[in-house]
């Protein structure tokens, strides 16, 4: 499409729920990628909730919207006074209700603007009804979104492929992926003979036991430590203490990291650990995958993570398990403690994603859709 008529393309992202930790995420990084790579004027339309700094503010060009009558009617009406300035809308979710009443609003004010929708699917919404083509209302909604959505983009192979075929919808390609400051370090650290997750601990997506579970059954046939960053669920401490009770032993080679907030600070963990293991019983992307990967790590991962493929070149840098089974899991990992690694495995492993999975390439990509 042609920027408007008094500039460059203006890309505007709705998602009310926005705080300061989706400005690192696809939420915010899209939007500002666009601006800095590809000189679209964008912006993020949410409500103040409370953790937007002045400066990731005025970074982000996020624009608060005021609490009056319910999300639906707030930023409805605000697309609906102001769609004339928005050239491209950018909404999450197929399957969100709140989605077709702003399109709806949006095109009645600018019926020649696009509408992006970002799926961020994974393979549970495959079995959302609401989008079940074989419903009455699923059917209905398919032709109301094939009529009034431009794009739709989705973060892997395996979910555009599936989707394609269970909606008749056309679907781009478009991961997500790294945002790397310019002479961002190719160099590694010293590394350590451990296994790395990153996450929430303890919450059922991430399968925090199963991991635990696994790292017990290898651990007299390997000297590893497991590291575990991120934050811990109130209600799984119990199960890490009973945990450590039961396997004393372990006391000194299970290491719970916290939450790391600093980028610089992870990336550095990143490179110390080997191989990184995500066994997670859903995602839709996992952006530790590529994260992982940029610092040179060998990646073991749940068949429920549908970028594995992707971004492990399709087996190349990875091995995919079978998710919530602990045995498959054990095998994995000491199978890929054994493999040899040195510095130019992992150089190759980052070039890897720097070549194919950093916002940069990726804006690039999806300029070329817009157009």
């Amino acid at each position: 499409m042609k920027a408007s008529s008094t500039g460059p393309i203006r890309y505007t992202t709705v998602f009310p729920e926005c705080c300061s930790v989706h400005l690192k995420k696809d939420v915010g990084m899209l939007p500002y990628s666009l601006k800095k790579y590809q000189g679209y004027e964008t912006s993020i339309l949410c409500y103040n909730n409370g953790d937007i700094s002045s400066e990731e503010k005025e970074k982000y060009q996020v624009v608060f919207v005021e609490k009056k009558r319910g999300e639906q009617m707030d930023f409805g009406l605000y697309l609906l006074k102001n769609a004339k300035q928005i050239d491209v809308l950018n909404l999450y979710h197929i399957t969100s209700r709140r989605n077709i009443l702003w399109i709806l609003l949006y095109k009645l004010g600018n019926p020649k603007g696009k509408v992006h929708i970002k799926l961020d699917a994974d393979y549970r919404m495959l079995d959302l009804m609401d989008m079940h083509p074989a419903s009455l209302k699923g059917k209905a909604k398919i032709q109301v979104l094939r009529k009034l959505v431009d794009l739709y983009t989705v973060e892997t192979t395996q979910m555009m492929q599936l989707l394609e075929k269970a909606w008749e919808l056309d679907i781009k390609l478009m991961p997500n992926g790294l945002f790397l400051d310019e002479g961002a370090n190719e160099d590694f650290p010293q590394d350590t003979d451990a296994f790395l997750t990153v996450g929430r601990l303890g919450t059922k997506q991430k399968a925090t036991e199963i991991l635990l579970e696994a790292f017990r059954e290898i651990s007299s046939k390997t000297a590893w430590e497991l590291w575990l960053a991120g934050p811990v669920e109130p209600d799984f401490e119990n199960h890490i203490q009973a945990f450590f009770e039961n396997n004393p032993d372990l006391t000194s080679r299970v290491k719970f990291l916290g939450n790391i907030a600093d980028p610089k600070k992870l990336a550095e963990i990143y490179g110390k650990a080997k191989v990184f293991v995500l066994p997670s019983r859903w995602e839709s992307f996992g952006l530790v995958l590529t994260e992982a990967l940029e610092r040179g790590e060998y990646l073991v991962v749940s068949d429920q993570v549908p970028s594995v493929g992707d971004v492990g070149d399709n087996g190349k840098y990875c091995s995919v398990i079978p998710a919530d089974n602990v045995s498959a899991l054990a095998e994995a990992m000491l199978n890929a403690s054994e493999k040899p690694i040195d510095a130019q495995i992992r150089t190759e492993r980052s070039r890897w994603v720097r070549d194919n999975f950093t916002w940069e390439q990726i804006v690039k990509k999806l300029d070329t859709y817009l157009k």
